[in-house]
């Protein structure tokens, strides 16, 4: 008993101890758990009633328009003559990018006030196109600026048109291998890559690799161009050409920057409060917008020129 009792009174200043250890470490994990909170609080996104009811007849009127006046574009092009020369490829090639950077839309109106609808692979079907759209325009934009500098275009059609298919494998592949990591939950389908530097910068070079260099490529190209052939007929011609590939980039291009903006925001690399997080947002639906309204007035633009 006497045993008993010696250790029953170790026991009660053992439990003593551990009881006001534990208080401390609870102490300091709610206070962690707390500033944790705080530090990681979701931000509210900006929103206005008016537009959140308008938002799906625009993605719907939008998606008609930009399909249906790319489509007459891409087969009047396809049946043309000239189709295998470097600027009816080049149009050729905005019009797909168009095309497919709109395929979303439908979904997207269709489950802008509800829940997404279609299931993990659809998702990811969905992503995958959109992301194929985002990086085969620009690679082959860049094969076809080299090409159209180095080479004498019309002699190499093979070489091209070559260029052109490697282009959309590796866009297919870039979109597959990111549709891998989209994800349903609750209202919407989503990119999920996983929380490490390495993944995110998969995501952050593609845009840069097959937009903005394609970009400065295409920008060198043409003021080359310029200075090779001064001719009054040559200038008029070049300056038609000018206008719809620039018109292409620069308004895709708030798109894109807005794009890898996010994107350093999610890899750690860029840090913001909520407040321009929110701006960021706001910035990257408006700068899409203007994508999109690229797509649907492209048609025009061209038979415009």
């Amino acid at each position: 008993m006497g045993n008993c009792l010696n250790m029953s009174g170790d026991a009660e200043d053992i439990v003593s101890i551990d009881s006001t250890q534990l208080q401390m470490l609870f102490s300091d994990v709610g206070a962690n758990y707390s500033d944790s909170l705080a530090v990681s609080a979701p931000c509210d996104s900006i929103c206005w009633p008016a537009l959140s009811a308008l938002a799906p007849i625009f993605h719907m009127l939008l998606f008609f328009f930009t399909v249906g006046g790319n489509s007459v574009l891409v087969c009047s092009l396809v049946t043309s003559k000239a189709t295998y020369q470097p600027r009816f490829l080049l149009l050729v090639q905005i019009s797909l990018w168009n095309i497919l950077s709109v395929l979303p839309l439908p979904f997207n109106a269709m489950t802008y006030h509800s829940e997404w609808m279609f299931g993990v692979i659809f998702c990811q079907v969905t992503q995958g196109v959109k992301c194929a759209a985002y990086s085969g325009a620009g690679l082959l934009m860049a094969c076809l600026a080299l090409t159209h500098f180095f080479l004498r275009p019309e002699r190499w059609t093979l070489l091209l048109t070559a260029l052109s298919l490697l282009a959309w494998i590796a866009s297919i592949l870039l979109g597959l291998m990111q549709a891998l990591v989209s994800e349903v939950s609750g209202w919407e389908c989503f990119l999920n890559p996983a929380e490490d530097h390495v993944h995110w910068l998969s995501f952050t070079l593609p845009p840069l690799s097959s937009f903005f260099v394609p970009f400065l490529l295409t920008l060198a190209t043409l003021c080359i161009a310029r200075c090779r052939d001064g001719s009054a007929r040559a200038l008029e011609s070049g300056r038609a050409w000018a206008v719809i590939i620039l018109l292409f980039f620069l308004l895709w291009l708030p798109a894109q920057a807005a794009l890898v903006a996010e994107l350093l925001v999610k890899a750690g690399a860029l840090s913001l409060d909520c407040t321009l997080q929110r701006h960021l947002n706001l910035l990257s639906k408006v700068a899409e917008a203007l994508g999109m309204l690229h797509s649907c007035v492209n048609p025009f633009v061209v038979a415009v020129m």
